[in-house]
């Protein structure tokens, strides 16, 4: 793809206030939380995946779009929800490709702040969004 092309590059949330809090006061912290994942091509699975047994994984192989199409998939899907956030489980259930969540609307359920310390682009996203809003596109 040309350069002048590309798609402009994600700009993460600013440093949340979280930051400064000590890890007890993390896991005393609960947040709720919906996410609609789309994955691309050079994705590779982590070892923490879930029943990653010998030859066989909860996660089917990555679909074969680029980073980009994946990004430019993601912001429509984002402006969908944002203009409609009632149409958000309807959304999960036609582009989020975690079969995990996709029952419950996307739901990550109740998380203790602590257990997304190993993404802090993640907490800095949800520090910075009132109740209900839908964010940005977030790549983790």
């Amino acid at each position: 793809m040309d350069p002048a092309t590309r798609i402009e590059r994600l700009r993460p949330y600013p440093p949340g206030r979280w930051r400064l809090a000590s890890p007890g006061a993390l896991a005393r912290t609960m947040v709720w939380a919906s996410h609609i994942l789309i994955r691309y091509r050079d994705v590779r699975a982590g070892t923490d995946v879930p029943f990653n047994l010998n030859e066989w994984s909860s996660l089917p192989p990555p679909p074969e779009r680029s980073r980009d199409e994946a990004l430019a998939l993601a912001r429509q899907v984002q402006r969908s929800a944002a203009a409609d956030p009632a149409s958000f489980a309807r959304l999960v259930a036609q582009y989020s490709e975690d079969a995990s969540t996709a029952e419950r609307g996307g739901s990550l359920g109740g998380l203790e702040a602590l257990q997304l310390f190993p993404w802090p682009v993640l907490l800095d996203t949800l520090a910075a969004l009132p109740q209900g809003q839908v964010s940005e596109v977030v790549e983790t």
